[in-house]
């Protein structure tokens, strides 16, 4: 009989060991225990690798080593800004048509007058009163006779000829412009111009605030199969339990049961093939008591 390295006093007998798998319920009555802190503690064995998960209050045994785990892992950085989008063309409108013409100014001042023409010919002389005496001596000179009376106008003389016409006159001061004309009839709309090129990509906006988190995601389907040896003394034990339906071992366990006064324990638990787990187990001292191994497969 194979004699293997002897355990402390006072080791319990019974074990338990089991791998790790996150979000998975118990394994042969050992329940995996998360802390409200949102960490999962386990010891993983020197030896045989096997974990087995314990709380956060306890301890690692000697040939274990202590881990602890995240129950849900770190948020993904957020993506990229999206690129700007193309500015829109504009359309300018064609030019109306021009307005009427404004009225005639005011008419300037009149010129100044033509030259006077030439005076007409004196008319006849009319018939004297009587013939005329003789030359009388001259005598004292009289006071002076009344006025006689005014000989009637003569005829009109013919009319000068017209006079040279005169300069221009200086031009008057311009009027004041004319009222503004209607408004032409709107001309046809223009052509849509060509799209204008890309704009410069804008700066980018300030980070967004982090959003709520998600749901934790469901854990896909696990499978737990186990296999138990001949209740006896016979020993050493190899027990070997096997995944099926095409998946694959994802961890294991083992649980020694029965009279343990002769310390049984285990001396490996592996994964023996993508399948399968296996663990092989003796007394370590021979007491002719009965015992057995269960053997558990975490399949997924």
């Amino acid at each position: 009989m194979h004699k293997a390295r002897r355990k402390a006093p006072g080791q319990i007998a019974a074990t338990m060991v089991v791998v790790l798998i996150v979000g998975m319920a118990a394994v042969a009555g050992a329940s995996m225990r998360a802390t409200t802190t949102g960490k999962i503690h386990g010891c993983v064995n020197r030896s045989t690798r096997a974990v087995r998960i314990i709380s956060m209050s306890q301890s690692c045994a000697a040939n274990e080593v202590s881990k602890v785990w995240n129950v849900r892992g770190r948020r993904g950085r957020k993506g990229a800004t999206g690129a700007v989008g193309a500015t829109g063309g504009s359309v300018t409108g064609a030019v109306g048509g021009t307005g009427a013409a404004g009225g005639t100014g005011a008419v300037g001042g009149t010129g100044p007058a033509g030259v006077t023409g030439d005076r007409g010919a004196t008319g006849a002389r009319g018939i004297p009163g009587g013939s005329t005496g003789a030359t009388g001596a001259v005598g004292a000179t009289g006071a002076v006779g009344a006025t006689g009376a005014v000989g009637a106008t003569g005829a009109v003389g013919a009319t000068g000829a017209v006079g040279a016409t005169g300069a221009v006159g200086a031009t008057g001061v311009t009027g004041p412009m004319g009222a503004t004309g209607p408004m032409g009839a709107t001309g046809p709309t223009g052509g849509t111009g060509a799209v204008g090129g890309t704009g410069a990509k804008g700066p980018t906006g300030d980070k967004g605030s982090i959003g709520d988190t998600g749901a934790m995601g469901n854990i896909g389907a696990i499978t737990i199969v186990s296999l138990t040896s001949a209740n006896n003394s016979i020993g050493p034990k190899t027990v070997t339990a096997n995944c099926t339906g095409g998946r694959s071992v994802l961890g294991g366990g083992y649980v020694i049961a029965g009279d343990t006064s002769g310390k049984v324990q285990a001396l490996n638990a592996y994964p023996s093939s993508s399948t399968a787990f296996t663990v092989t187990a003796l007394e370590e001292t021979k007491a002719s008591s009965s015992w057995t191994v269960t053997v558990y497969a975490i399949c997924g």
